[in-house]
């Protein structure tokens, strides 16, 4: 049984967001209810109407629970048969309807759940999940553990295992007890890697040693975003796994562990050589973040092997340009040249751009200067243009003056975008134009240099 003042309360809730122009959630009401009540009837009037209704009754007693259902299943109805924006609007309307206990949690949950079927299209089935999953009652973790053991579709199952989540640490138990069930291990799984909360970290790493290599690496990515005692050894073991991704997973992880950097390193490099070419990309990575001077040793002999495929050197490179040192700049410089491969050479034309330090940046400027010259393609020349205006330094004007010359034109513009990075670039330019006996190939170059400020 519900009081009649409830029902006036939603009808002042949706009042109030027809005042603030936001009446669609309830207008999509509209086309299941009555043409009583909704020939030419604004939004907000529409539950007006069906209250005023309601409230007919005598108010001594409360309205009967087939007068509430109907408001129930109007909303189902459009929720059913609506398009995608109706069903968005009833998603957020029908938890406040629970909210404002107009409708008991447990009715709407078992209006939801009776919904479900297999064989419902998807759409449908996940906003069904979703409006669960916004409904405070705790029968709503039970229903939507249900829905995950219950459903046949893989797609219904990650729904649901995503909404369970979302319900956080009160998911965790029953997730744990999936754990033990091996047909459900690899959603709990899934699902516990969600909630993100340390509660997580001991049913994760019980399953760390599964035979499945998919829970394997979704646990062992799930931990590595804990920052806790127990989980460098776990995923330094993981470094051993048959299993590609495992390792992957890994070496992803570990790469966040600067602290343990020493103890990390050597078996990072290890993984450099790994025969699977993602694992080695990941350890390159990896090896970049920890950014201590052992992990440049190793990036450093990786890339001068003549054996390193060509996508893991470009790897490499990006790896090299977390750790911005002397050195590291040394042997980028080593790699730039005319033999090595186009893509090398531009990513390390990007690398040097983005040094940060402002004693490396002259460096840097330096060696892109000496090597714009002998680049072998327009589109090498347009990167180390930018690059040199990334770099804002002053020496760095003359070489791209020169390429104001370029027959290319793309070449010519980009230039100009990386003169104009540099504070001192204009002065310059106008002194120039003012320069008698210039060459009408270089006046008019700097003209269209000018004109782009």
């Amino acid at each position: 049984m519900f009081s009649i003042h409830r029902l006036k309360n939603l009808f002042y809730f949706c009042d109030r967001l027809n005042n603030q122009d936001i009446d669609r959630p309830f207008a999509v009401l509209t086309s299941a209810m009555p043409k009583s009540l909704t020939s030419s009837a604004a939004p907000s009037e529409v539950l007006s109407q069906f209250v005023s209704q309601l409230a007919t009754i005598d108010n001594s007693r409360a309205a009967s629970i087939t007068e509430v259902d109907e408001l129930l299943d109007r909303t189902l109805s459009v929720l059913e048969n609506g398009d995608f924006q109706a069903r968005w609007e009833v998603s957020k309307l029908l938890p406040q309807i629970v909210s404002a206990e107009l409708i008991t949690p447990q009715l709407a949950i078992d209006a939801l759940f009776d919904l479900l079927d297999e064989d419902m299209e998807e759409e449908l089935a996940w906003f069904i999940v979703r409006i669960l999953g916004q409904i405070e009652h705790p029968d709503v973790l039970a229903a939507l553990m249900e829905t995950l053991k219950s459903a046949q579709s893989e797609e219904l199952r990650a729904m649901a295992a995503g909404v369970i989540a979302a319900q956080g640490t009160k998911a965790i138990a029953p997730l744990t007890n999936l754990l033990g069930e091996a047909e459900w291990r690899l959603l709990a799984v899934q699902a516990l890697s969600q909630i993100r909360h340390s509660e997580t970290i001991a049913p994760l790493l019980e399953v760390v040693q599964d035979a499945d290599p998919q829970i394997r690496a979704a646990a062992i990515e799930a931990l590595s975003s804990f920052h806790d005692v127990r989980i460098p050894p776990v995923l330094l073991n993981a470094l051993g796994d048959i299993a590609a991704p495992v390792r992957r997973e890994a070496i992803v992880g570990l790469g966040f562990h600067q602290q343990l950097a020493d103890a990390i390193v050597p078996r990072l490099q290890a993984c450099l050589y790994d025969f699977n070419l993602e694992v080695c990309r990941q350890a390159a990575i990896a090896l970049g973040r920890l950014q201590s001077p052992a992990a440049a040793d190793a990036l450093f002999a990786l890339l001068r092997s003549p054996h390193t495929p060509i996508p893991l050197q470009v790897e490499t490179v990006r790896a090299l340009n977390w750790i911005q040192t002397k050195a590291t700049i040394e042997v980028l410089q080593q790699h730039l040249k005319p033999s090595a491969d186009e893509s090398v050479i531009q990513e390390i034309l990007l690398a040097l751009g983005r040094i940060e330090p402002d004693d490396l940046k002259l460096i840097a400027a330096q060696i892109l200067a000496e090597s714009i010259a002998a680049l072998p393609s327009s589109t090498l020349k347009q990167t180390a243009a930018l690059s040199l205006g990334q770099l804002e330094q002053p020496d760095s004007i003359e070489p791209l003056l020169n390429l104001l010359a370029d027959p290319d034109e793309s070449v010519r513009l980009h230039a100009i975008a990386g003169l104009k990075q540099i504070e001192s670039a204009f002065d310059r330019l106008q002194t120039l134009a003012a320069t008698e006996n210039l060459p009408n190939q270089w006046r008019d170059a700097i003209a269209t240099a000018l004109a782009e400020w």
